[in-house]
């Protein structure tokens, strides 16, 4: 048995934060004709705690019938249904799999399905039988031709053990899959039902080829700025701050903007970016250096991820608009 199809969509039609996932099952019946009763789901995060479980059901529910086997059907059969399960989620479980959908590389959220199935598996076999007349008396007679047998009398089916005493078998199999709910799904259709918040999306196209000659105080400014979303991913928040300060070096020094800015903005208004860059300078020193100002030892300032985010956007906006200027100019 496997999983050819899954889709994972948030559950609105429960009160908890919940995750419904939909399986299609694909299985062969390889001459014992086998029927799926029980399906449970415990659903992990990528790094493989516990975040729920459930029960699945069919889709599409009808009677299921176990049909003893046929001698002049074949006995490979491809069968498919799909089932369904909705996990609820706890505030810790979604926070779990937001800090680790900031570690993947496209921050996607990345979970592990453990499906139990239970199912029958047949060992009963339809006898073919015939009557023959001898005389005034009728015989039932054991037919092993391969032509089809279709009894007209109800009480003339007889069924057999294949090959031994056995009916039935009550077999469990466990199932893993890997399940992925990419970033742009996560973040439109997920965080508002988990309870995360709503987010705005927005593209900050990053330039990684520039030509150096004559800009080399970019070089080591870009390289930062890609550092960054490394430091992002990993949660190290700190290190955000720190390597965010090499940008800021250059992005407030007046002359190296008006190289940039001069053709499109005034001296006043290249005077007030360098300014602002400044102030994020020192700021993001505060998280750094162990002294104030005056020399004196000062309380540890700690940087949490909104404060990591806010550097780390303002820097790459800025060095974006500071590169796309150097490419129009190029």
């Amino acid at each position: 048995m496997k999983v050819s199809q899954y889709t994972i969509k948030p559950d609105t039609n429960r009160i908890n934060p919940s995750i419904k996932i939909n399986l299609k099952l694909e299985y062969t019946n390889r001459g014992k004709e086998i029927v799926p009763i029980y399906y449970e789901g415990h659903l992990l995060s990528e790094d493989e705690k516990m975040l729920g479980e459930t029960h699945f059901n069919f889709v599409d529910p009808k009677k299921i019938e176990l049909m003893a086997k046929d001698p002049n059907k074949p006995d490979n059969v491809n069968l498919e249904h799909e089932i369904i399960g909705s996990f609820d989620l706890t505030e810790l479980s979604i926070n779990h799999l937001q800090q680790l959908r900031q570690s993947n590389v496209r921050n996607d959220v990345v979970m592990k399905l453990i499906l139990t199935v239970r199912y029958l598996e047949r060992h009963v076999v339809l006898s073919s039988i015939e009557i023959e007349k001898t005389g005034d008396t009728e015989n039932l007679i054991y037919n092993y031709t391969n032509k089809e047998y279709h009894t007209s009398m109800t009480n003339l089916w007889i069924l057999s053990g294949d090959g031994g005493r056995r009916i039935l078998n009550v077999i469990s199999e466990t199932l893993q899959y890997d399940l992925i709910i990419s970033s742009s799904d996560w973040v439109h259709e997920f965080t508002e039902i988990m309870r995360i918040g709503k987010f705005i999306i927005f593209e900050i196209p990053m330039i990684t080829n520039i030509e150096y000659s004559g800009n080399d105080e970019l070089k080591g400014s870009l390289n930062a700025v890609n550092n960054l979303k490394i430091f992002i991913q990993k949660g190290e928040w700190r290190q955000v701050m720190k390597e965010s300060r090499e940008s800021f070096e250059i992005l407030r020094n007046e002359k190296i903007i008006e190289k940039y800015f001069n053709s499109t903005h005034s001296k006043e208004a290249i005077n007030e970016f360098s300014k602002t860059m400044n102030a994020l300078f020192q700021y993001t020193s505060k998280f750094i250096h162990p002294l104030n100002r005056s020399g004196e030892v000062k309380d540890e300032e700690t940087p949490h991820r909104e404060d990591a985010y806010f550097v780390y956007l303002t820097t790459v906006g800025a060095f974006n608009s500071l590169t796309s200027k150097l490419k129009r100019i190029q």
